[in-house]
């Protein structure tokens, strides 16, 4: 009898393996969220350097818009005041754009620290007019004012010159077409 009093009586405590279970479990949890914290701060750090890199893509669009026509193949530069990024243009193989006198330039901005990898952080692709087209279409346009001016059987009467003035006028932004935003990616 005695011996029944005791089991009953005396609260059991924890087996040996009740607790190295208790601490392998409690060990996966905590490996599982540190992991999960150091996934999710790498993603923060690489979605803030993005912004940074669209933001810096940004400014260098509204700096070279006007430029963007003449840029040659290997164009490269530095952002002012991101020392750890870098802008590459290249020209893209395109028959449908070179069907319409153009070509596509992609622009992308390189990270500088994760360049061993070879990804650029963001890029844009412009549909821009081709600068040997519109060398091209300069001169024909002037051959022909010239060819214009000097054959008497061309030069306006009168009324049509009063015509002509009182025309509207095209503003002077329409004589060169500038670059078409094809498309974006991060």
């Amino acid at each position: 009898m005695r011996a029944s009093k005791l089991t009953t009586c005396c609260p059991r405590g924890l087996t040996l393996i009740e607790v190295v279970a208790g601490l392998a479990l409690m060990g996966t949890l905590l490996a599982g969220m540190l992991t999960a914290k150091s996934r999710f701060t790498r993603q923060q750090v690489q979605s803030q350097r993005v912004l940074v890199a669209v933001e810096a893509l940004d400014a260098l669009l509204i700096e070279r818009w006007d430029e963007f026509h003449v840029i040659q193949r290997g164009s490269h530069g530095d952002f002012d005041g991101l020392e750890d990024m870098t802008w590459r243009a290249s020209i893209v193989t395109s028959g449908a754009a070179s069907d319409w006198h153009c070509r596509v330039i992609r622009i992308e901005v390189l990270d500088q620290v994760e360049r061993s990898r070879g990804e650029s952080l963001a890029s844009v692709e412009l549909l821009v007019p081709d600068p040997v087209y519109l060398k091209e279409l300069a001169n024909k346009e002037d051959a022909e004012a010239d060819k214009e001016q000097d054959n008497p059987e061309t030069r306006e009467s009168p009324g049509e010159k009063q015509e002509q003035e009182n025309a509207p006028a095209l503003p002077d932004n329409e004589a060169e077409p500038g670059p078409v935003v094809l498309g974006v990616s991060l």
